[in-house]
C-alpha cells in the first residue's frame, strides 16, 4: 500500500485528535504515513476500522509496519554465499542479519570463508 492510499484511508476515517494532526502535517507535505501506521496500530478501533477501509490486499506485517507484498517469485536482488574450503558446501545469504557461518554444517570445517 502506497503512501497515498495509507492517508486517503486514514483520512476517510473517523478521526482522533492525534490522527487530524498528523493528516494535517501531511497536508503541508510531510511524510507521517510511519506516525500514522503507529498510531492506528496502537488503538485496536482505529486499527479495525482502517482495515475494513484498506483495500483488500493489504496485509499487515507485525506491530511497527506494514507492507504489500509484492508480485512476482522475490528473486533476491544480490547473494553473498560462504564456502567450505574443504567440501566444497556453499552457504547463501540472502538478507541483511542473517547469521554469518563460522563452521561448514556439512563437514564441520572451521574454514568457511566468503566467496
Amino acid at each position: 500500500m502506497r503512501d497515498e492510499e495509507i492517508l486517503s484511508v486514514a483520512r476517510a476515517m473517523r478521526r482522533s485528535p492525534e490522527l487530524d494532526e498528523l493528516l494535517a502535517r501531511a497536508d503541508k507535505g510531510e511524510t507521517v504515513t510511519g506516525e500514522i501506521l503507529d498510531l492506528l496500530t496502537a488503538d485496536p478501533a482505529l486499527w479495525e476500522e482502517f482495515q475494513r477501509r484498506a483495500p483488500l490486499n493489504w496485509q499487515f506485517r507485525g506491530p511497527t509496519g506494514a507492507y504489500l507484498d509484492l508480485p512476482g517469485d522475490g528473486e533476491p536482488s544480490a547473494e553473498i554465499v560462504y564456502r567450505c574450503t574443504d567440501c566444497e558446501y556453499k552457504e547463501v545469504l540472502y538478507e541483511v542479519g542473517e547469521p554469518v557461518p563460522t563452521r561448514c554444517p556439512q563437514c564441520n570445517s572451521a574454514e568457511f570463508r566468503r566467496a
